[in-house]
């Protein structure tokens, strides 16, 4: 019997994500946020995508900063040849097979079997995906997540 192997995800992830990884035989380790985290975590995504740091102080501030994000993503698909037509049908492909961000679906972690074919796609990303060892320590430290390497996933208090 193979045995089971978890990965650290610590990320905002689409709807439909958990019952797609759900298909392929990996349990998802999830919570629906409140407004507060899923608001952190939205702008924490925003990061993660555009390397850049977003802050709102205002309400009509905002709309002038999803203005600019929108306006550095068509200057970066312009600069690839694609028009904001292609992006935005790129949006829409994505929203019908994974899902919007709508449903503040956490997900802490994953596990499943160890001879399931995905656990090679999440070794190969482990600057993405930290692995844990056979009694859920961590064995790679994921920068993201900010835990100790002595520290266990279920007992961190910054997920």
């Amino acid at each position: 019997m193979s045995r089971e192997v978890r990965f650290a995800v610590g990320k905002l992830i689409r709807d439909k994500l958990p019952d797609i990884l759900r298909s392929k035989d990996i349990t998802v380790f999830e919570h629906k946020m409140d407004e507060q985290e899923y608001i952190a975590k939205l702008k924490g995504k925003l990061i993660a995508k555009t390397d850049a740091i977003v802050q709102e102080n205002r309400d009509d501030d905002f709309l002038e900063e999803l203005d600019d994000i929108l306006e550095v993503i068509y200057a970066l698909g312009i600069n690839k040849n694609y028009t904001h037509q292609d992006i935005e049908n790129q949006r829409k492909k994505i929203e019908h097979e994974k899902g919007r961000f709508n449903n503040r679906i956490y997900n802490r972690y994953i596990t499943m079997k160890e001879n399931n074919p995905a656990v090679e796609y999440y070794r190969s990303n482990r600057s993405k995906y930290s692995e844990f060892d056979k009694n859920f320590n961590l064995i790679l430290v994921n920068e993201r997540l900010r835990i100790n390497k002595k520290q266990t996933f279920e007992s961190s208090r910054e997920i």
